[in-house]
């Protein structure tokens, strides 16, 4: 699991809508985030916690306050009535291999009794495609059991507090053992000795149960009764389905001949004829049409090349017309620029070039009216007429012509058809006896099977009864065996259980066993005194922690500074982290605490880059200051930066980019 963004909007001390982007890289796992006191770190710890468990989030300020007046209470104050107040968190998580991502909102109005809505939406990553999920916000509680369950969510999502009270206590506090428990899957045996506890109860219960002979005595009786009847109506039922075999090969045979000899044709005889009716007017409906187009233009398509020959001369006089009238134009202006230009100051030679040049254009255009003789001498508007002509009436015509023609050869085939079938019917007479003869084969096949369907509900009825009857029979039957069974499964938990009380004691010790090798490594990794501490060991009831010194001896806890108590704490809970096995980030918030400059260096240096894939530090500047940023921004383990800015004029807080303006940056990470 990765956390992708979390947005809040106007949730405690946050107005508006602010987002944190907490999608990290592979070499870079940490999102540091500045906040002063007060300022709202804790908050975002809270809204991880409610956002992903409703109302069994375990959040900071809640204590005994009802889930609905802890919303009221999580509502800026600066919030209009009505207005949305929502938690909105998108993760990834991979499902079956193939990974998934979640957005995840919880949203409740500004209200004396605000009521909370959830939404779940889910993308697949290769569709890119988010799709509302109802029937996974139904069961949401159940879901996130599987991916980060409430019992061990305080071992991801923890602060310094929980690190300092872990710290200072010789036993852990029963919340921590429990998740402890179920993080390392020792709930797992205790959850099957209660299962077969109950099994137990209900086994001796049953054994409490007295037999009862002559109940099995009478069932069978009833038994051979109800197969005696089930039998004789089963056979009538034979009986009738041969029957009705026979009847149906009857009823075949008269309609065979009732259709060969033209009995259906004969009972459709009237359709057919009004059918021909229709037929027939349609088909001289058709011949009128091609009668009406043969009086208009359609016969001048006979003589279309040629009226095209004359489309095209007339058009050709036509421009030859045009370019004379031009012709005549331009000659007159050739004229006026010659006089113009021997009245002006041009070499003669030039001038004779301007001579020949406007005789060459007079000799091409002379040239191209020549080569059109005009013969039509048509006008522009009997041109218009026979282009129309051409290129529209007649195309059309041709068209609704072939149309017609096509209609009325589908017309004559259907006309040919429906006279055959008039053909083929039969006489009334012989429709007459035909039909009857059909019509008493099939009421003979109805009264037939309706009688087979009735016996076929009675046969039902006794085979139903026969089945009831044997299944008390085997009951009972079974019942005598099942007491034998039971009591040889009571022997048998007793069994079972003391073999589960010996599996869950080794399975504590193998599992406790990597607990220990993980925190002593955890906790030598961080500590600065690496050869104070050789080995800790864990108790396998209370789970207390207990170091020994290279020698062999004891070290009393209350010989550790506050420090190293709490960098045990940490090492404790990164062991539980390591040997879970489960890929989770991990959320600190007031990570250093207590701690001298030496271990906060370890910490940052060894810890947080290596705690998790996502690390979510939440930090005050006295925690981590400009040494211990400068150190994570050196070792290039910080993904992004944000600081809370709050106004305590407004008491609002905000989210920016980057950490604390007050500490020298040594690079700038990406936002």
């Amino acid at each position: 699991m990765i956390f992708q963004r979390l947005t809040l909007q106007n949730f405690g001390p946050y107005a508006g809508c602010q987002t944190l982007n907490l999608a990290t890289d592979a070499t870079q796992p940490i999102i540091l985030i500045g906040g002063m006191n007060g300022g709202g770190k804790t908050t975002i710890m809270d809204a991880l916690r409610l956002v992903l468990y409703g109302q069994r989030a375990q959040c900071s300020n809640r204590g005994n306050l009802a889930y609905s007046d802890f919303l009221n209470q999580c509502i800026h104050h600066h919030t209009p009535p009505r207005a949305e107040v929502a938690i909105e968190l998108v993760f990834e998580h991979a499902l079956i291999g193939e990974p998934v991502h979640y957005r995840l909102r919880r949203a409740w109005e500004n209200h004396a009794t605000p009521k909370e809505t959830l939404s779940v939406f889910t993308t697949h990553l290769e569709t890119q495609t988010e799709i509302p999920d109802q029937a996974l916000a139904k069961i949401w509680d159940e879901r996130i059991e599987d991916l980060l369950p409430l019992g061990i969510s305080n071992l991801f999502l923890f602060d310094g507090e929980q690190i300092k009270e872990l710290a200072e206590q010789e036993t852990p506090p029963p919340d921590v053992i429990n998740a402890i428990q179920s993080l390392l899957g020792l709930e797992l045996p205790d959850r099957l000795g209660l299962d077969l506890k109950i099994l137990r109860d209900r086994k001796q219960k049953a054994i409490a149960q007295q037999d009862e002979q002559d109940q099995l005595h009478r069932l069978e009786t009833e038994i051979d009764q109800h197969q005696q009847a089930y039998q004789k109506a089963y056979q009538d039922l034979g009986n009738l389905q041969n029957q009705i075999d026979k009847a149906a090969n009857e009823l075949e045979i008269a309609t065979q001949m009732f259709n060969i000899r033209g009995g259906e044709i004969s009972a459709q005889r009237a359709t057919l004829e009004s059918q021909l009716q229709q037929l027939n007017q349609e088909a001289q409906h058709h011949q009128d049409h091609l009668r009406q187009w043969a009086a208009q233009v359609l016969p001048l398509g006979q003589i279309a090349p040629l009226l095209e020959r004359a489309r095209q001369q007339g058009h050709g006089e036509l421009n030859a017309a045009q370019v004379a009238i031009a012709h005549q134009q331009i000659n007159d202006h050739d004229r006026a620029l010659l006089d113009f230009a021997q009245t002006q100051n041009i070499h003669p030679e030039s001038l004779q070039q301007l001579r020949d040049f406007i005789t060459q254009e007079q000799t091409k255009r002379e040239s191209a009216i020549a080569q059109i003789q005009p013969y039509l001498n048509l006008d522009a508007q009997t041109l218009q007429r026979l282009d129309y002509l051409l290129k529209h009436q007649l195309p059309h015509a041709q068209a609704e012509v072939k149309t017609l023609c096509d209609r009325l050869e589908v017309v004559a085939i259907e006309i040919d058809n429906t006279q055959r079938q008039l053909a083929a019917a039969a006489t009334p007479e012989e429709y007459a006896q035909l039909g009857a003869t059909l019509s008493q084969a099939a009421a003979h096949h109805a009264t037939l099977t309706a009688a087979h369907h009735t016996q076929t509900q009675t046969v039902k009825h006794l085979r139903d009864t026969l089945n009831t009857s044997k299944a008390q029979l085997l009951n009972y039957s079974n019942a005598i065996v099942s007491r034998q069974n039971d009591q040889h499964i009571l022997k048998s938990i007793d069994r079972v259980q003391n073999t589960l009380i010996e599996f869950r004691d080794r399975l504590k010790l193998r599992k406790v066993d990597q607990l220990e090798s993980a925190v002593t490594e955890c906790f030598r990794y961080l500590l600065r005194k690496t050869d104070f501490i050789s080995r800790v060991t864990v108790d396998t009831e209370k789970f207390t922690l207990t170091l020994y010194n290279t020698t062999g001896q004891t070290i009393p806890k209350k010989r550790l500074s506050a420090g190293e108590k709490q960098i045990l704490a940490t090492a404790f809970l990164w062991g539980l982290a390591r040997v879970s096995g489960r890929h989770l980030p991990v959320a600190i918030d007031t990570p250093l605490g207590r701690l001298d400059s030496s271990h906060r260096h370890n910490l940052i240096e060894r810890y947080f880059p290596v705690a998790s894939h996502q690390v979510i530090l939440l930090s005050t500047d006295t925690e981590i200051g400009a040494i211990e940023v400068e150190q994570l921004r050196h070792n290039q383990t910080i993904t992004r930066e944000y600081r809370i800015d709050y106004d305590p004029m407004e008491r609002k807080s905000a989210i920016a980019p980057g950490y604390f303006p007050n500490l020298d940056r040594v690079t700038t990470p990406k936002l």
